[in-house]
């Protein structure tokens, strides 16, 4: 039993021919989803990869050379803090920075990795003002490093000043510890 209504040709008594429409679309959708989601924890689990090219030159990519032995290379998680916080010490981090530098109000220590533009900004700050600071390089020394975690540390710089902690840098909050 066919009719046509409206333009539309409607088989049996299947009013509803097109209500099928909305759960394939959000089937659709749904297995996109989920195509989507898997392609990115692929790429989550991807590793970096360190070669040296043919011209001596090491070189980094997400994908191993299909030519050269590559060594898989692991990533620090130690972050460059972006903004600046300010915070009090626990009495036994506080002592480490209190002891007088010769004219000044408070020794300085700074806890940094080389590869932080953050940590570069400060140095060249302290350098310019004549502030004897002390870096302690997170990566380079494992003292500094566990010190740095026993503070819940969670990126780099960490400037401690007297009973104060910083984190990340800013001239003028520098300047507020420093100077109080």
């Amino acid at each position: 039993m066919s009719s046509t209504v409206g333009g539309r040709r409607s088989v049996g008594n299947c009013s509803h021919a097109g209500a099928w429409e909305p759960a394939v679309k959000n089937t659709t959708r749904l297995v996109l989803l989920c195509v989507v989601l898997l392609s990115m924890l692929t790429d989550a689990d991807a590793g970096i990869y360190r070669w040296v090219d043919a011209n001596g030159r090491v070189q980094f990519s997400d994908q191993p050379p299909p030519t050269v032995e590559a060594e898989s290379v692991e990533l620090s998680p130690i972050n460059t803090y972006e903004g600046v916080s300010v915070e009090e010490l626990e009495e036994s981090q506080a002592m480490r920075s209190q002891e007088p530098n010769p004219g000044k109000s408070r020794k300085v220590v700074m806890y940094s990795a080389p590869w932080c533009g953050v940590c570069k900004q400060a140095k060249r700050f302290f350098k310019a003002e004549g502030i004897r600071y002390r870096d302690l390089d997170i990566e380079q020394s494992g003292a500094a490093r566990r010190e740095w975690e026993r503070m819940n540390a969670t990126g780099v710089p960490v400037i401690l000043v007297g009973n104060k902690r910083m984190n990340g840098f800013s001239e003028a909050r520098f300047m507020e510890l420093y100077r109080n």
